[in-house]
């Protein structure tokens, strides 16, 4: 038996079963697979993608501010707000809307950040878990 397999029988053995053979650590393992196939493969890279976006203190620090500001914000009103330089701004600004946490638009030379419905729901799910 493998050592995974060992440990796993012996888990079986203290919360299941009396005495876990080789057969009960496999078919416990094929019960695993069937929940592991599940799980849709891109939809984990996109969720790892965006929990690394906002996985920053200067990105969630952004996110923060936007889901506190009424409404959208210049790059101008974050980048004072922020103990960084305005390129890391920009970068982390940058990341942020490629994970399409935030919105960005163009008006005239200004652009304005907003969260989107997906910053939305990271940000209530965080104040939701404490």
């Amino acid at each position: 038996m493998a050592e995974g397999t060992e440990r796993l029988c012996r888990y079986l053995e203290e919360t299941e079963v009396n005495a876990c053979r080789t057969e009960d650590a496999q078919n416990r393992i094929t019960e695993l697979r069937q929940l592991q196939s599940g799980i849709d493969e891109s939809q984990v890279t996109e969720h790892v993608q965006i929990l690394a976006a906002v996985g920053d203190e200067t990105r969630y620090q952004i996110v923060q501010i936007l889901s506190e500001a009424e409404d959208e914000l210049c790059v101008c009103e974050i980048t004072p707000l922020l103990s960084v330089s305005e390129s890391a701004v920009s970068h982390a600004l940058s990341k942020l809307t490629d994970a399409d946490v935030i919105d960005r638009r163009k008006e005239g030379r200004w652009r304005m950040y907003s969260l989107t419905d997906r910053g939305k729901a990271i940000v209530q799910a965080l104040e939701g878990s404490v």
